[in-house]
């Protein structure tokens, strides 16, 4: 009875808890998985849409520039979101894990993500988010010039991260769409507002946001030499195990498959392994685990 007396009136404080939940990640740390060789790349270009399955994209009418991308590039079919909510499958494709987040409100993440990777190597990197305000905005949603739809912090990770949001310098790197510049950096995340994301406005509308941006990355020196895009989505519209949906990936660039499609169950976890692995960083928590998506790229051939 004393001690359950103890436990309620105790409350434990901030770096206690940090305490803890390090403790128990490091306890139940996976091992780290050899991935299968992806090809290295100088720039890797991810842009993020949601909220549509396979059958909405490919070979749909209504998507005529991102049919044409996959021809040339290849496809994963069988790839699924790691929640239902929005945001944590953003925090999963930049740092390995959900946080423990399962919704759309503000959350405020301590851990290292793929940026922090980036600069440790000497990389560069930028997030174009389309009506995000100036100066390290931190606010739920903003309109804007930009685009007929919403910017949404949920849809946007890096600002969530205390080591980026708290560094005027580092969050520097979170500007619009107007800005944007295929040479500025070897990582570029891009995000659409909700109207050209497709999550509030039809196919079409995205496909022809992307047929008008997607040329200009292809074109850059740096993506003819040695890029990679990824084109993927939070999810899907519809609903599989574990409130998980079910999205297509596209990719196009260096050593991609031309014309691939590939049926290998795929997460948001191994788009981040193979990111990693073609800009030369180590994995980040769950990455860890994940293979590359090494069946869209061609394989090496022995000397």
């Amino acid at each position: 009875m004393l001690l359950l007396v103890y436990l309620l009136d105790f409350t434990p404080t901030r770096a206690e808890v940090g305490e803890v939940v390090s403790a128990v990640r490091s306890a139940v740390a996976p091992r780290i998985t050899q991935p299968q060789p992806v090809p290295d790349w100088d720039r890797v270009y991810l842009i993020m849409l949601e909220n549509r399955n396979p059958e909405e994209i490919i070979g749909a009418s209504d998507a005529p520039f991102l049919n044409e991308l996959a021809a040339k590039g290849a496809v994963a079919t069988n790839m699924w979101a790691v929640a239902g909510a929005s945001q944590p499958n953003y925090l999963a494709l930049t740092s390995g894990s959900t946080h423990f987040v399962t919704s759309n409100d503000t959350h405020d993440i301590a851990a290292r993500s793929i940026f922090d990777q980036l600069e440790g190597a000497g990389r560069t990197w930028r997030v174009y988010a389309e009506n995000v305000p100036p100066g390290c905005f931190t606010g739920d949603e903003a309109t804007g010039s930009e685009g007929p739809g919403v910017y949404t912090r949920a849809h946007q990770p890096a600002i969530s991260y205390d080591a980026i949001r708290r560094s005027p310098r580092r969050c520097a790197n979170i500007q619009g769409m107007s800005a944007f510049d295929p040479t500025a950096a070897a990582f570029q995340l891009i995000i659409p507002d909700s109207c050209h994301n497709t999550h509030d406005c039809p196919v079409a509308t995205g496909d022809a946001w992307l047929s008008d941006l997607v040329p200009r990355i292809l074109a850059s020196p740096g993506f003819r030499e040695s890029g990679l895009l990824v084109i993927t989505f939070d999810g899907g519209s519809d609903v599989g195990p574990s409130d998980q949906h079910r999205l297509a990936t596209i990719l196009v660039g260096g050593g991609v498959r031309a014309g691939a499609v590939t049926e290998s169950e795929y997460s948001h976890y191994n788009v981040l392994r193979t990111i990693q692995e073609g800009l030369g960083l180590p994995c980040l928590e769950r990455s860890c685990i994940a293979d590359t998506m090494a069946d869209a790229f061609v394989r090496p051939t022995a000397p």
